[in-house]
């Protein structure tokens, strides 16, 4: 069985990596050998960085995936804001929100969310969990997000409006590799519309998991997700 799951990892990481590989070595040849004229270079060398850019972000979440199942995962710890944390985040999305005319409402339920944890690995969690709202929500559609204490725990809620997942789909969505198709939420290995690579969502259990907090999901098709991340 453990044979089988480590084959099946290995089919997906070589297809992940091959893919972006086999569509920069065709932009660079055809630049070498004049298919590609010069003054569309450009386009297609924005093609090649944004796919090694996808490839350095694959590798880094694999690195960190398999740190964890290692336990050298180092935690740097410290007391902070949570929502200061979540502020800054948002003004990096700025302009993808403007763009799709996103309604963000951001509700902190006290002035300051303070946890013990590592503000770089929650910063990981958060930035995934956006992200896919985002990139799945429909132009002029709903982003909310609070925080509350809850006794000695922190909870991050992020909710869209977006497409929502099938219930026989919602636990696969932690499942590396798993993408999710964008518009009927069907199961494909490979890399979907986005561009992912369909480590985001195993990211942020596994770091979530490694800080003793927990993850939960409530989705409901044509109606939207709501994450829900205590710690």
């Amino acid at each position: 069985k453990l044979e089988t799951l480590r084959r099946g990892f290995v089919a997906n990481v070589s297809h992940e990596l091959r893919s972006p590989m086999t569509s920069m070595q065709g932009y660079v040849q055809g630049m070498l050998d004049g298919t590609i004229p010069e003054e569309d270079y450009p386009q297609y060398l924005n093609v090649v960085l944004s796919e090694t850019k996808r490839l350095n972000k694959l590798i880094s979440e694999l690195l960190d995936l398999s740190r964890i199942e290692s336990g050298k995962f180092p935690l740097n710890c410290q007391k902070f804001d949570v929502n200061e944390l979540i502020a800054r985040i948002m003004f990096q999305y700025e302009g993808r929100i403007e763009e799709k005319r996103i309604n963000v409402d951001i509700s902190f339920r006290q002035e300051q969310c303070l946890v013990w944890a590592d503000p770089d690995r929650i910063s990981q969690v958060v930035v995934n969990l956006i992200d896919n709202a985002v990139k799945f929500l429909q132009d002029g559609g709903s982003l909310t997000l609070w925080t509350l204490m809850d006794e000695d725990h922190a909870i991050i809620t992020i909710k869209d409006d977006g497409p929502g997942i099938a219930p026989e789909y919602q636990d696969k969505v932690w499942q590396r590799f798993w993408q999710a198709d964008l518009r009927f939420w069907q199961a494909d290995p490979s890399h979907g519309e986005d561009g992912g690579c369909g480590l985001g969502l195993a990211m942020v259990k596994e770091i979530v998991q490694f800080h003793g907090g927990s993850v939960a999901l409530d989705s409901t098709p044509g109606k939207g997700s709501t994450f829900s991340v205590t710690i």
